[in-house]
């Protein structure tokens, strides 16, 4: 009897398909989709280019710049979409609505297969991060939380952050908050393989 054998994905084989200033421009796929959430300063570009192994996203020294809906096709096995942060402070509030209803446009719009909720792991959730897991889990998406910038936190206080987060949001155990640190490539490589994982596939050991 022949087995099937399950699809290595080289997340290093990743290639920008574009950047759109509206939802309805984001050109429709067959492949499942992914997409990153959270705050400005959060890091996400950090660990975009960390996930990858290459420097997709400009890291900014001034969060915000991410003003656009970032497409990425991974290996040809998923879409990777980074949305607009949220919250930052020095960005107008004219602003922050409109990247706030891009965001939910894009959510409302294009029901992702798995959602990456980013959370700064040096500090609790704020309103915002708490909406939007809110959010997310109200929409019956599959959401995975990652705690970013994790080497600047000490491990007791990460551990009960994650046992926080998994209590508040009731979050089965197969969703634990991963803990991340972009800087360091601490957890890249469990990161890569929990999302290979839930979309049903293997990730390749580049690096």
């Amino acid at each position: 009897m022949e087995t099937t054998k399950i699809k290595e994905i080289n997340f290093r084989n990743t290639t920008f398909l574009g950047s759109f200033a509206d939802t309805s421009q984001v050109p429709e796929s067959d492949l499942p989709l992914v997409i990153i959430v959270g705050k400005s300063n959060v890091g996400k570009s950090s660990l975009l280019n960390a996930l990858t192994g290459q420097k997709h996203a400009r890291v900014s020294q001034t969060p915000g710049k991410t003003r656009l809906v970032l497409v990425f096709n991974v290996d040809n096995a998923f879409h990777l979409v980074d949305l607009p942060g949220y919250g930052f402070a020095r960005t107008s509030r004219a602003d922050q609505e409109a990247f706030s209803k891009l965001t939910e446009q894009f959510v409302m719009k294009r029901p992702a297969d798995l959602v990456l909720s980013l959370l700064d792991g040096r500090h609790q959730p704020t309103t915002l991060d708490r909406h939007m897991l809110a959010y997310t889990k109200e929409a019956g998406l599959d959401v995975l939380t990652v705690l970013t910038k994790v080497d600047k936190t000490k491990r007791q206080e990460l551990n009960k952050l994650r046992q926080s987060l998994q209590t508040t949001f009731q979050l089965p155990e197969n969703r634990k908050p991963l803990a991340v640190s972009a800087e360091k490539r601490q957890g890249i490589k469990e990161l890569r393989e929990k999302i290979a994982s839930i979309l049903g596939f293997k990730a390749k050991d580049t690096d």
